[in-house]
C-alpha cells in the first residue's frame, strides 16, 4: 500500500477553488490502453514519469479540466524535495527542516510572479506499490490528493521520482512528487 502526503499553499490572489471534489476513483483512472507503462517500477524513469503525466492529464480531462503541461522548474522543485527526503530519511513536505516553499523558490518557479499558488502530492511505495498506477490510485482515493490533482486553477505541473536503495527501513522503494503551480 502506498504512503501519501498532500500540501497546498495558495498565496495572495489565487483563484477560489471548490475543495469538495468527490469523484469516483475508477472513473478517473485511465485504462491501460490509454496510458502505457503504468504498472511497472522497473521501466526506465522517463517512461514512468510519462505514464504518471498521462494518468494525471487523463483524470483532469475526464472532469473537463485543462491538461497540465510539464514545467521543468516544478519538476526540479520535486526532485529537490525527494533528494532531501532520501538524504534525511524523512517522508515530509518539510524534510530536513527546510521550509515547504524552498524547492519552488530554489527552482525559480516563483521568480517574477506577482501572485501564485502551489501544491504538492507526495507518495512512496515498496515494490509494485510504487508504480505510477498504484501511486496515482492512492492519490485518487485520498480526498486531499484528489483535490490537488483536480484543482482547476493549476496551470503547470512537475513530476519527480526517486528510487533509493533503502528508505525508512523499506527496500525497492519508489518516491513520487507531483508539484502543481499557477503564476500570475
Amino acid at each position: 500500500m502506498p504512503i501519501v502526503a498532500s500540501a497546498l499553499l495558495p498565496l495572495t490572489a489565487a483563484p477560489a477553488v471548490s475543495r469538495n471534489v468527490k469523484p469516483s476513483a475508477s472513473s478517473l483512472l485511465a485504462p491501460r490502453t490509454v496510458c502505457a507503462d503504468t504498472s511497472a517500477t522497473n521501466e526506465p524513469l522517463e517512461l514512468q514519469l510519462r505514464a504518471m503525466a498521462c494518468l494525471v492529464n487523463y483524470a483532469r480531462r475526464s472532469r473537463g479540466l485543462r491538461q497540465l503541461p510539464l514545467s521543468a522548474a516544478l519538476a526540479q522543485a520535486g526532485s529537490w524535495k525527494l533528494a532531501d527526503e532520501v538524504s534525511c530519511g524523512e517522508f515530509s513536505h518539510t524534510p530536513c527542516g527546510r521550509p515547504w516553499l524552498s524547492g519552488f523558490t530554489r527552482s525559480g518557479y516563483l521568480r517574477g510572479a506577482r501572485t501564485y499558488a502551489v501544491g504538492e502530492n507526495l507518495a512512496f511505495g515498496e515494490g509494485q506499490s510504487g508504480s505510477p498506477r498504484r501511486i496515482f490510485t492512492a492519490w485518487l482515493n485520498s480526498p486531499d490528493h484528489c483535490n490537488n490533482l483536480l484543482d482547476p486553477s493549476w496551470r503547470q505541473m512537475g513530476l519527480a521520482l526517486a528510487k533509493p536503495q533503502d528508505f525508512q527501513g523499506h527496500t525497492d522503494v519508489t518516491l513520487w512528487a507531483n508539484e502543481f503551480g499557477a503564476r500570475h
